[in-house]
């Protein structure tokens, strides 16, 4: 598990494992497979999104959403966007941010795409 953050992040990408790679192939191999999750918080004014500091909260995919997160899975045989398209509209479940300091992020999945799922609570280091 690694997350990737600057100071004041206004972007916050979470990775998943339940696996190292080997650093001379750095993809995942047989049944290995890495989560990723990108996290952005917006100011939703006059039809504008300006980006700000991700916080704890709720984060969904959509336009109109003020907390939005971005999940794709990489396996062996690519990486792949965990969304849903439908007349709704697009969707990737949730996930929930409880905790985030300088030196852990902390929350709970939710992600549903495609017949695909991911759930149940994760914590992770941060990385510098």
């Amino acid at each position: 598990m690694a997350v990737t953050r600057c100071r004041r992040v206004r972007q916050l990408r979470v990775e998943l494992a339940d696996h190292n790679f080997h650093a001379s192939w750095g993809r995942p191999r047989a049944q290995q497979g890495k989560l990723s999750l990108r996290l952005a918080k917006f100011d939703l004014k006059e039809k504008k999104r300006e980006p700000v500091v991700v916080d704890l909260g709720e984060y969904k995919l959509g336009y109109e959403e003020e907390r939005v997160v971005s999940p794709t899975l990489e396996t062996k045989l690519g990486t792949k966007s965990l969304v849903s398209i439908s007349l709704q509209g697009l969707d990737a479940g949730k996930l929930t941010l409880s905790h985030l300091d300088d030196k852990w992020v902390c929350g709970e999945l939710a992600i549903t795409a495609n017949g695909q799922s991911v759930t149940g609570p994760f914590a992770s280091p941060l990385k510098k």
